[in-house]
């Protein structure tokens, strides 16, 4: 039987399907400014939010693998584009804050058991114990 979800998983899913959505936005007001490649980028992650929230929610065993390393290049993003667009500090500086909270409770093990990558979501072993008297 599957624990039941830890209510950090639902905050980073619903959080990461409510971030999506912002960054199409940004996607395509950067279009609009001409910054193509940058609008690709944002678009590329809004798309992988969306994955990695409904994975979550779902308690899908992928989502972990995915989820983690979304967070890990959505903190190098967030620092790139804290350094390039200094401007937008509330958008990319959340960032810097929010991305490493994620990391940290993804590593913890109620999550990771939920997520099946912790230690209680291995079956037992199928080779037969010798009792010796």
């Amino acid at each position: 039987m599957k624990s039941p979800r830890p209510e950090s998983v639902s905050i980073i899913g619903l959080v990461d399907i409510i971030i999506a959505p912002l960054g199409l936005l940004f996607a395509i007001v950067t279009t609009l400014l001409s910054l193509v490649i940058t609008s690709a980028i944002f678009f590329f992650f809004s798309l992988i939010w969306l994955v990695s929230g409904l994975g979550l929610l779902k308690g899908k065993p992928w989502s972990w693998n995915f989820t983690m390393g979304t967070a890990i290049l959505s903190l190098l993003m967030s620092l790139f584009f804290f350094r390039l667009f200094s401007v937008f500090i509330f958008v990319f500086g959340v960032g810097l804050i929010y991305w490493p909270i994620v990391i940290r409770k993804l590593t913890s093990a109620q999550v990771k058991n939920f997520l099946g990558k912790g230690t209680e979501a291995k079956a037992p072993s199928q080779t037969p114990t010798i009792n010796s008297r």
